[in-house]
């Protein structure tokens, strides 16, 4: 391809902001942030059109045009100076510059590498497509996936990074879910969404590079504009780094891998990276009494209602269907594949008896501070209060019960009130939250805002392992620690134990009828899913009232199974009738509708006047 052509497709491309072009750049090296801007220089003098040499005030206006960012005329008059001491620049007697054979040479190299990283990365994800949603496969999904999702993506956590290190504003959004099924249909979007999943596989090499070349590179287009005193911060040789991370109790699930959740892959791997660094930075990651104390209280709360159930096979498997995340489902799931009965105080007694000591092998230390007097504090029962009326207003039956708000809040304040009052910069804050909550994170951005803060309190572990990589080697560890949190949005489900509690019921109560296993598979996960009885269960303390609401929901349902086989039934007669008088009956007509009324009564009939076992 002629070079002003190949020039043509790539400003096309940066333009886009798809940013393949600057070389792999350890952020944890010294001297990261020149060199990156040495890049940029160099890619403004090669953008230059063929034939043409370039100023440092031409430099600087083609890359705010190709990047839209400002680059001091300064700033860049210093690093080509720098270049042409290492012969990567020449300088012509009319005092602007060209780039030197060799460098040029190379520049062209990391381009051609650039582009070979994304084709093969284009080549996975239409392998995916092709096989989930062979109807999606056209000849723009690929580039219509990367603008409407990737960049995007990649562009805010770029940006909460930037934002991060220059305490500026910053967002904790849980991006990006609706702009699949937006682009792509309602029937598509879902697919699409565990495609892109998968395509953030930890696991691929080539996914990894790709995705991360380009999240560097959108994050130095931005940092070519910080300032001297932040880069000395960020730097090797600058601040040592040191953070005491409270960890919260979704979080601590998912580092057990107590639940099934895309989470447990993000704590583990972030817990990882943690390791990884230099015993010089002091990172810690710690638990506070309350969270203990709430973790304690849901296992052990799972502890019993796993040995109340006793269900059939059938049942399990329809429960076990229609949970998303669930510390008993994940006990069920186990025991149903066994070959041997497992018992349940064998199974989470060691998590109740001796939680500490598991986590202190895990890498979380206690920080044992009695933090009582913050539930009696006029700030944090305000804080707690508008959150509860938040909750209820936005969610309704799903909202958060008191005692896991009233945690959140107590938390926050206790690790807002261990920073300094006033700090010149994000890294000397040393008490952070992570979190895999996006309800936890969405309350801490308005209390920031309300404190009037720039800098959050919670962080994603997205964000965690972005500002760690200023410190962190980077390593397969890293690469896939940051994957695994930037895919986590697409496939979390939040672990709700309020919702956990409700199913546990419904199913103590079935579990009190006879013949419960003859219970077609269908009405289980309808009476399971249904709102009204949840709703109503979750209101009533009392097993016996529990248990009767249960059998009323069965029996409305064994009306509508009745009422849908009597219209099958009566479409069945009325189109033999008619064919009849028509002289045609079809047989196979009429076998096939009475088969229709054969699965409609299969598929929901139920014993709904079983006795129950009080």
């Amino acid at each position: 391809m002629p070079q002003s052509e190949r020039k043509k497709e790539v400003q096309a491309k940066l333009s886009s902001e798809l940013v393949s072009l600057v070389h792999h750049i350890e952020l944890n090296r010294t001297g990261w942030w020149q060199l990156a801007v040495q890049r940029l220089t160099l890619l403004g003098l090669w953008l230059a059109p063929t034939g043409t040499t370039l100023d440092a005030h031409g430099i600087a206006i083609t890359l705010t045009d190709q990047f839209g960012v400002e680059v001091g005329e300064a700033l860049i008059r210093e690093q080509l100076e720098m270049l042409g001491q290492t012969n990567n620049v020449v300088r012509l007697p009319s005092g602007e510059y060209k780039i030197a054979e060799a460098a040029l040479g190379q520049l062209e190299e990391d381009l051609r590498a650039a582009d070979a990283l994304e084709h093969e990365a284009e080549a996975r994800f239409r392998e995916l497509v092709a096989e989930r949603c062979p109807a999606l496969a056209t000849a723009t999904i690929w580039q219509e996936f990367v603008d409407v999702f990737l960049l995007p993506l990649i562009k805010h956590l770029g940006a909460n990074t930037y934002n991060l290190v220059t305490k500026t504003a910053f967002t904790q959004d849980a991006p990006f879910f609706q702009v699949l099924t937006d682009q792509f249909g309602k029937d598509n979007g879902p697919t699409l969404k565990q495609i892109a999943a998968d395509f953030l596989d930890p696991g691929n090499a080539t996914v990894r590079q790709f995705v991360l070349r380009l999240m560097n590179s959108y994050f130095f287009v931005q940092a070519s504009s910080l300032d001297a005193k932040t880069v000395k911060a960020l730097s090797a040789n600058g601040t040592r780094f040191s953070a005491y991370i409270f960890v919260d109790t979704n979080f601590i699930f998912s580092l057990l891998g107590l639940h099934d959740n895309p989470a447990d892959e993000a704590a583990l791997t972030l817990l990882e990276l943690v390791k990884k660094l230099s015993p010089e930075y002091k990172v810690k990651l710690y638990i506070l009494p309350p969270t203990l104390d709430e973790a304690t209280r849901v296992i052990t709360q799972a502890q019993e209602a796993a040995l109340k159930l006793r269900l059939p096979p059938s049942v399990i498997e329809v429960a076990l269907e229609t949970w998303t995340v669930s510390i008993t489902q994940k006990f069920l799931k186990l025991a149903a594949a066994s070959q041997r009965p497992i018992d349940a105080r064998e199974y989470f007694g060691p998590f109740v008896k001796n939680l500490i000591a598991i986590l202190r092998s895990k890498g979380v230390e206690l920080f044992n501070q009695d933090l009582a007097p913050y539930k009696k504090r006029q700030d944090v029962i305000d804080d707690l209060l508008d959150r509860l009326r938040f909750e209820k207003n936005k969610y309704g039956s799903r909202s958060k019960p008191y005692e896991q708000l009233e945690h959140d809040c107590v938390l926050w304040h206790f690790v807002k009130d261990k920073r300094p009052v006033r700090t010149e910069s994000p890294l000397e804050t040393v008490y952070w939250i992570v979190t895999v909550d996006y309800r936890y994170l969405g309350f801490d951005a308005y209390l920031t805002r309300k404190a009037e803060s720039a800098i959050p309190v919670c962080l994603h572990p997205a964000m965690l392992a972005q500002l760690l990589q200023f410190w962190v080697p980077r390593s397969v560890e890293f690469e896939s620690a940051l994957l695994s949190a930037m895919r986590l949005p697409l496939l979390f489900h939040e672990f709700d134990s309020n919702a956990e509690v409700v199913t546990i019921q419904i199913l103590e109560a079935l579990s009190r009828f006879e013949n419960i296993g003859d219970l077609p598979k269908e009405t289980v996960k309808t009476i399971l899913v249904n709102d009204a009885l949840r709703q109503r269960i979750a209101a009533e303390h009392d097993i016996k009232k529990q248990i009767e609401l249960v059998r009323e929901a069965v029996i409305e349902e064994n009306r509508n199974v009745a009422l849908r086989l009597k219209e099958a039934d009566e479409r069945a007669a009325a189109l033999a009738q008619g064919q009849l008088l028509h002289g045609h009956a079809s047989l196979s007509a009429v076998r096939r509708v009475a088969s229709e009324a054969d699965r409609a009564f299969r598929a929901g009939g139920v014993p709904g006047t079983a006795p129950t076992r009080l």
